[in-house]
């Protein structure tokens, strides 16, 4: 069985093709997260990944922002907050059914 790397770091290290959006079909529920200033992805690279998501079965998107302390990239600035709202998100899908 080929293995295949979902991470774009591991992709870069072995000098493969990082994966696309495309290259993965997500039918679960999702969440997407974006932060409002991030300097490495732009809000339409965060709306073009979620028009690529059409087939999943729920999805769930949230713009994090300065007045939230948590406009920086990867959450940087109130991390806390932004794990809380992913945790609550997990527990509202466990709840769902």
């Amino acid at each position: 069985m080929k293995q295949t790397h979902t991470c774009a770091h591991n992709a870069r290290h072995r000098n493969e093709p990082a994966p696309t959006l495309n290259d993965v079909r997500v039918t679960a529920r999702a969440s997407k997260s974006s932060v409002t200033e991030d300097p490495y992805v732009s809000l339409e690279q965060i709306y073009e990944q979620i028009r690529t998501l059409t087939s999943v079965r729920l999805l769930t998107a949230r713009n994090f922002t300065r007045k939230e302390q948590v406009q920086n990239h990867v959450h940087l600035g109130n991390f806390g907050f932004s794990l809380n709202v992913i945790l609550n998100w997990l527990d509202s899908m466990t709840t769902a059914g």
